[in-house]
């Protein structure tokens, strides 16, 4: 499955999230062994609907290389992570957060 295949995430009847980009820095690895990610990384996510107390989680995947996701669950896109950017106008939230911690399954 590709990024195309999963990059709608649907919140409530209000909120809907696409992930628009992410940086390289941070991809999972094609190494099958679980590890440690240490290294912050940047998603770019767009909304249908901004509001200043805007509150939700993303469940978010872990890319390989080639862009396709192996069967990582980790909601670590949520309101407790930093707020990048934040444009009413362009409609676009951006995180920063740390990979550190989260352990690729397999």
């Amino acid at each position: 499955m590709d990024l195309s295949q999963i990059n709608t995430t649907a919140i409530d009847a209000t909120y809907i999230l696409n992930i628009e980009s992410q940086s390289r820095i941070g991809r999972q690895s094609s190494n099958k062994t679980k590890q440690n990610l240490k290294c912050n990384n940047i998603v770019v996510l767009l909304t249908n609907n901004l509001k200043e107390d805007l509150k939700f989680s993303v469940h978010g995947y872990l890319l390989g290389e080639d862009s396709h996701f192996d069967d990582v669950y980790q909601n670590y896109l949520d309101g407790r992570k930093k707020i990048e950017l934040y444009s009413n106008s362009s409609e676009i939230l951006r995180f920063i957060f740390s990979n550190s911690g989260i352990k690729k399954t397999g």
